[in-house]
C-alpha cells in the first residue's frame, strides 16, 4: 500500500523532503512519495489550509487493505466517505459462491459504513425449549433458564394473589363502611323526627299555660264554668299525648297534673344530650372514613412498591440468563457476532457489545406468505456499455463477473432501453425515416450491435442463473409524434386505433424481432419510460407523453393484440414504468378495463419520488385492488437531485438509501429491483443532456481500473442471496428498535434475513426460527446484513 502525502514549507529543499520520504517508508513497510510541495495554499475537501509552517497532510488517497468476502478488497479512502474497492484487469476481490452450512450454522455478511464489504461470518445456532433439544453444558444452560423462568413465574402469581386478597379485604371494608354510614343517617333521621315532635309537646305546654292563665283571672260563672270544662278537656288531651310521647321516647309511663312544666324541661336537656351524641357519632365516623381511606392509599403504595421490585427483580433474571447465554456461546467456541472493521490499530476484539438491555427478538413466521422474487439487476444503457468498453477486455471481463457471475452478486435482470435516452451520447431511433408506417427501414443502431448486444452476450455466458430482461422505449420517432421532436411535451398522433398508435406498436414486435437474430430474447416489455415526462412543457430529454387513459386504449386497441398475434405473447407487459405515487390511481384506469387489463401482466415503478409517495398507501394499495399483477422497481440511481448531484466516490449514505428502499419495496409486495447504468465514468456520464448521476461501478479508464461503490455492496445484499422463486415470509418483532428487517424462505427451503441498521449505535437481536433455534448477532452502526441458514 501506498500514501499521498502533500507538503508545504517554502524553506523545505528537495533533499529533505527526499530524506523525509525515505523515512516515513522505512516507519510504514512501503513506498512513500511526497509531492505538490509548494508556497501559499493547500485545498482540502472541506476547507482551505494556510500557514508559514510545514504540514503533511494525508489526503484524498489513502489506500489500504480491508476484507470482503473471500479475498482483500484494495479499498480506496477518498475524502472523508467511505471506501469503495478497487479493481483492475488483473485483480479485483470475489464474493465467491456461497454453500450454507449444515443445520446448527449460520452464515452472515455484513457490509457497514466503517468499511466491511460483505465480510462473511459463521455462527452456530443455538437451540432452545422448542428445538431439537441439546446436551451437555448447554442442557444445563437451558435447564437453569427455566428453572429461573419458573420461580419468577411462581413468585409473580403469589404476588397477584396477595394482591387480589388485599383488594378483597379493602372492599369487604368499605362495603361495612357503607352499611354503617348509612345506619348513622337513619339515626339522624329519626333524631329529626323526634326534635319535631318535642317542639310540638313544648307548643302545647305553652298554650296550656296561656289558658290557665286566663281562665284563673275572674271571668263571669257561667264563661268561667265552660273554660274550665274546656281546660280540663285541654288538659285530659295533653296529658294523654304526653303519654304517647314518652312511651315511644323512653318506653316508660308519663305521669299527669302539674308535673308537665318538669317533663318539658327534662326533654329539653335529653334533646341536647342527643345532639352532642349525634355529633360524637358524626365525628367518630368521619374519622374513621379518614383512616379507612388513607389505609386504601398506603395499601396501593405497598403493592405498587412490591410490582416495581417484582419488575425489577424480573429484568435483573432476564439480564443474568442473556449474560449466561452469552458465556455460553463464547464458551463453546461459537463464532462472535458481525462487527465493525476498523482501520485502527487500537481496534476493540470482535465481539457482541457489552449492554444492559436484552437484544431485540426477530422471529421468522414461515406461515405467512407474500410475494415470490423475481431478481436484482442493472440497465445496459449506452452510456454504460461505452464505460465497460472503454476498460482493457481483462478489467471488462472483471466487471462483468463482478456482477452476473457465481463469484459476483449474481445480477439475473437487465433493463434494456430501446434506441437512444438521456444516457447516450447522441438523439436516435429505430426508424427515423418520415412517413414510413410499414418500419420498412427499421434497423437496430451501432450502439446496440457493436456494444450492447456483444455485451449481453458475454453476460449471458458468465451467468449461471437464467436472465431476465426486459425493454423499455423512451420515445417513438418524431415523425409519430404530436411534436415533431424526441424531447420536449409530446405525445402520439391521432387516437388509439389509428395508424400512429398501430405503427408504434408495431415498433415493439420489430424490436424484439432484431434482438432474437442475435440470440438475445426477453422475458418483458414495459409501456414506455415515464409517460409522465412527456407532458411536461419543455422536457429536456427524450420522452413519450400518455395520460393513463390513452395508455389503457393504445394497450386494448393496438400494443395488446399486437403481441398476442405475434410469437412474444409470453412476454410480460408492465404498465406505467414511472413514479409510484401514481398508484394506484394509474393501476385503477388501465386495469379496470377488461379489453386492457386481458393483455397486462405487471407494474412498473421508479424510485425517484418516493420519500413523497408512502408504499403502503401506493403499493400496498395497488396490490390490495390487483394481487394477480406484480409490482417491479424498474428504475432507480443516486445522484439525481439537483442539491445533491453526480458521483460520490465512497458514498455510505446512498448505499443506505438503496437498501432502505428496497427493503421498504419488498415488504410491500415488490417483487424486484432494478438499478440505474451499470458503469459510468468519473462525471457521472456520458450524457448528452448533462443529467448526470451516481452509479453502482465508476470506471476510470485513464487508470484501467473500476471502483465498486457502497451501492454495489448495498444491491449485493438482496442479488447474491435471494434467488428467483424465493417467496416473502412473516416476522414478529418484540419492541421498537432502528432496525429495519425482511425475511424470505429460498427455493431450497433455507431461509435468508436482510437486516439494515441506519442508526448511530450497534443494535444486539437474536433470530427465532422455531425449527431450529436461535441465532444470536449484532448490527453495527451503518451497516446491512444478510443471515442465511438451512432450516431442515
Amino acid at each position: 500500500s501506498f500514501c499521498l502525502l502533500y507538503c508545504y514549507n517554502a524553506l523545505y529543499s528537495p533533499w529533505i523532503l527526499d530524506s523525509l520520504a525515505h523515512l516515513l517508508s522505512d516507519a510504514v513497510g512501503s513506498n512513500v512519495y511526497l509531492f505538490g510541495s509548494y508556497p501559499g495554499e493547500i485545498k482540502l475537501t472541506e476547507g482551505v489550509m494556510r500557514g508559514s509552517g510545514a504540514f503533511i497532510v494525508f489526503l484524498a488517497a489513502l489506500v489500504c487493505d480491508t476484507r470482503a468476502g473471500s479475498e482483500s478488497c484494495q479499498a480506496r479512502l477518498f475524502s472523508q466517505s467511505s471506501v469503495v474497492c478497487e479493481c483492475n484487469a488483473t485483480y479485483c476481490d470475489s464474493v465467491g459462491q456461497v454453500s450454507l452450512p449444515p443445520v446448527g450454522g449460520f452464515l452472515t455478511f455484513l457490509s457497514s459504513e466503517a468499511g466491511s464489504r460483505l465480510h462473511k461470518e459463521q455462527g452456530q445456532v443455538q437451540k432452545n425449549s422448542t428445538g431439537r433439544g441439546s446436551s451437555g453444558g448447554e442442557g444445563r444452560l437451558e435447564e437453569k433458564v427455566a428453572l429461573e423462568e419458573k420461580v419468577v413465574l411462581e413468585e409473580k402469581v403469589a404476588l397477584e394473589e396477595k394482591v387480589a386478597l388485599e383488594e378483597k379485604v379493602v372492599l369487604e371494608e368499605k362495603v361495612a363502611l357503607e352499611e354503617k354510614v348509612a345506619l348513622e343517617e337513619k339515626v339522624v333521621l329519626e333524631k329529626v323526627v323526634l326534635e319535631e315532635k318535642v317542639a310540638l309537646e313544648e307548643k302545647v305546654v305553652l298554650e296550656q299555660k296561656d289558658v290557665w292563665r286566663r281562665s284563673s283571672g275572674g271571668e263571669g260563672s257561667s264563661g268561667g264554668e265552660g273554660r274550665l270544662e274546656e281546660k280540663v278537656v285541654l288538659e285530659e288531651k295533653v296529658a294523654l299525648e304526653q303519654k304517647d310521647v314518652w312511651r315511644r321516647s323512653s318506653g316508660g309511663e308519663g305521669s299527669s297534673g302539674g308535673e308537665g312544666s318538669s317533663r318539658a324541661e327534662g326533654r329539653l336537656e335529653e334533646k341536647v344530650a342527643l345532639e352532642e351524641k349525634v355529633a360524637l357519632e358524626e365525628k367518630v365516623v368521619l374519622e374513621e372514613k379518614v383512616a379507612l381511606e388513607e389505609k386504601v392509599v398506603l395499601e396501593e403504595k405497598v403493592a405498587l412498591e412490591e410490582k416495581v421490585v417484582l419488575e425489577e427483580k424480573v429484568a435483573l433474571e432476564e439480564k443474568v440468563v442473556l449474560e449466561e447465554k452469552d458465556v455460553w456461546r463464547r464458551s463453546t467456541g461459537s463464532s462472535p457476532s458481525p462487527h465493525l472493521f476498523c482501520f485502527s490499530t487500537s481496534c476493540p476484539p470482535p465481539g457482541p457489545p457489552a449492554s444492559s438491555e436484552s437484544p431485540v427478538r426477530i422471529t421468522l413466521v414461515p406461515e405467512q406468505k407474500y410475494q415470490h422474487i423475481k431478481g436484482f439487476g442493472g440497465a445496459m444503457t449506452d452510456s454504460a456499455a461505452i464505460n465497460i468498453l472503454s476498460l482493457s477486455s481483462g478489467a471488462q471481463d472483471q466487471l462483468l463477473r463482478q456482477y452476473f457471475s457465481p463469484e459476483g452478486i449474481e445480477y439475473n435482470v437487465v433493463r434494456v432501453p430501446m434506441a437512444s435516452c438521456d444516457f447516450s451520447t447522441r438523439l436516435y431511433t429505430y426508424a427515423d425515416s418520415p412517413g414510413d408506417y410499414e418500419l420498412r427501414n427499421f434497423s437496430l443502431a451501432e450502439e446496440d450491435t457493436r456494444m450492447k448486444i456483444p455485451l449481453l452476450q458475454r453476460v449471458q455466458a458468465l451467468s449461471a442463473r437464467p436472465l431476465s430482461l426486459f425493454a423499455s422505449a423512451w420515445s417513438s420517432p418524431s415523425w409519430l409524434k404530436t411534436n415533431d421532436a424526441l424531447i420536449g411535451k409530446g405525445s402520439l398522433k391521432g387516437k388509439p386505433g389509428g395508424k400512429e398508435y398501430k405503427t408504434w406498436a408495431q415498433y415493439y414486435i420489430r424490436f424484439l424481432e432484431e434482438y432474437e437474430k442475435y440470440n438475445i430474447s426477453f422475458w418483458g416489455l414495459t409501456t414506455g419510460n415515464e409517460p409522465t415526462a412527456g407532458e411536461m412543457t419543455n422536457y429536456s430529454f427524450q420522452a413519450l407523453g400518455f395520460t393513463p387513459e390513452e395508455q389503457r386504449d393504445w394497450i386494448a386497441m393496438d400494443l395488446g393484440p399486437a403481441l398476442h398475434s405475434s410469437k412474444y405473447a409470453k412476454s410480460r407487459l408492465m404498465i406505467l414504468d414511472d413514479q409510484r405515487l401514481l398508484l394506484p390511481h394509474w393501476a385503477k384506469v388501465v386495469l379496470s378495463d377488461v379489453h386492457a387489463a386481458r393483455y397486462v401482466h405487471g407494474i412498473g415503478v421508479h424510485w425517484y419520488y418516493d420519500g413523497f409517495s408512502p408504499a403502503k398507501f401506493t403499493l400496498g394499495t395497488t396490490h390490495e385492488l390487483y394481487p394477480e399483477y406484480f409490482l417491479l422497481a424498474t428504475e432507480a440511481c443516486a445522484g439525481w437531485r439537483n442539491f445533491d448531484r453526480g458521483v460520490r466516490l465512497g458514498s455510505w449514505k446512498r448505499a443506505e438509501d438503496y437498501a432502505h428502499d428496497i427493503m421498504e419495496d419488498l415488504n410491500n409486495y415488490v417483487t424486484g429491483w432494478t438499478d440505474w447504468n451499470l458503469a459510468l465514468d468519473l462525471g457521472g456520464g456520458p450524457n448528452w443532456v448533462k443529467n448526470f448521476v451516481d452509479s453502482t461501478i465508476i470506471v476510470d479508464p485513464s487508470k484501467d481500473v473500476f471502483y465498486k461503490q457502497p451501492t454495489f455492496y448495498s444491491m449485493a445484499h438482496f442479488s447474491k442471496f435471494l434467488w428467483e422463486g424465493s417467496q416473502r415470509v412473516g416476522v414478529t418483532i418484540t419492541k421498537h428498535s432502528s432496525l429495519e428487517s425482511s425475511a424470505f424462505i429460498s427455493p431450497d427451503g433455507s431461509a435468508v434475513l436482510i437486516v439494515l441498521n441506519r442508526s448511530d449505535k450497534e443494535v444486539p437481536f437474536e433470530v427465532w426460527d422455531q425449527t431450529v433455534g436461535f441465532l444470536p448477532s449484532s448490527a453495527p452502526p451503518h451497516s446491512i446484513l444478510t443471515l442465511l441458514w438451512k432450516r431442515s
